[in-house]
């Protein structure tokens, strides 16, 4: 994924046709970089349990950061996992294996052409407008020296 993308509208996250039974109740920022808040949907906690709505950091932090400092730095570098090789990479490697999968709801995202040999954003979205996802994976964090976890918003 890349560093920077446009969540989709609180008004038109029901248009995914994902289960969302209620919309987040926290806002989130027009444009997301990591360590910014958006919104991901989760799995329900159970089988047959609707999916969830959370409002969550942008790049992934896994579990065995020390503190908040640690935490911010990866998941400054953790917000690009790819299928290849995250069953394998230390940061990716629990939430794959324990299916902590993830859709990022967005109206588009930003990638860089290089043609000019200056990065020059372009948008990539629907052809239509329509919102769509992204699949990502998500992990609970707790700083270790508050016992705290960062808020991560539910529906």
């Amino acid at each position: 994924m890349c560093t920077l993308h446009t969540p989709t509208e609180r008004e038109r996250l029901m248009a995914i046709e994902l289960g969302i039974i209620d919309l987040p109740v926290t806002q989130w920022p027009p444009e997301v970089f990591p360590c910014y808040q958006a919104p991901i949907v989760v799995a329900g906690a159970t089988p047959g349990e609707p999916p969830q709505c959370l409002v969550a950091r942008f790049g992934l932090v896994p579990r065995w950061c020390a503190d908040a400092r640690q935490a911010t730095d990866m998941g400054r570098r953790t917000y690009n996992a790819r299928s290849e090789t995250a069953a394998v990479k230390p940061s990716y490697r629990g939430p794959w294996r324990e299916r902590r999968y993830a859709l990022a709801p967005m109206a588009h995202f930003y990638e860089p052409c290089w043609e000019s040999g200056r990065a020059v954003p372009w948008r990539v979205g629907r052809a239509d407008g329509a919102p769509f996802a992204v699949a990502g994976l998500w992990e609970r964090w707790t700083d270790r020296a508050s016992g705290r976890s960062p808020p991560a918003s539910p529906c």
